[in-house]
């Protein structure tokens, strides 16, 4: 899985320069799985978190928010406290959507929340590259803009965050 995950990255190196060619790029170094909000309560917007706690390997996403392409990459998210249907260390499955939220802060308006597509993760790892809808405040104010990762399967988990973009950087 993961030589395939660096191919996909060397592969998108060469064909999406012209996805990334125009405006700077938001890019988050690294994902980190969120420690559950009965411990330490995590919202952006009018989005909360999980309050099952999560680890990563490894991930990267970035965005182009004039162009409007988006890639994330996921690696090893798995459960870090022991639940009966989710042994200690075990890897995270089901589905998952990246969002791009513009304006987080809440300073020039309310959080604007941009979903990917969902995607399916195996064994704590999944990939989503492709073209999101990017409101004005997200071009305009790239520092404003954060990456979360979030349950996308039907239930009273869905659309709550299990992870983050940490380590931004601009270009």
């Amino acid at each position: 899985m993961q030589r395939l995950h660096l191919l996909i990255v060397a592969g998108l190196l060469f064909i999406a320069p012209p996805a990334w060619a125009d405006g700077p790029f938001v890019r988050w170094e690294r994902i980190e799985g969120v420690l559950g909000a009965d411990v330490t309560p995590l919202a952006v917007g009018d989005i909360g978190s999980s309050t099952r706690w999560r680890t990563t390997g490894s991930g990267q996403a970035l965005i182009n928010p004039s162009t409007r392409f988006a890639f994330f990459t996921i690696r090893g998210l798995s459960w870090t406290r022991h639940y009966p249907n989710a042994p200690l260390g075990s890897p995270a499955s089901g589905s998952v959507m990246g969002t791009f939220v513009c304006d987080s802060t809440g300073r020039h308006g309310p959080a604007i929340p941009v979903d990917t597509q969902v995607i399916e993760m195996t064994q704590g790892s999944g990939i989503f590259w492709g073209f999101v809808d990017v409101p004005e405040g997200c071009r305009e104010r790239p520092e404003e803009t954060v990456f979360l990762l979030r349950h996308a399967n039907p239930g009273p988990l869905y659309g709550l965050i299990v992870a983050y973009g940490s380590g931004r950087t601009i270009r």
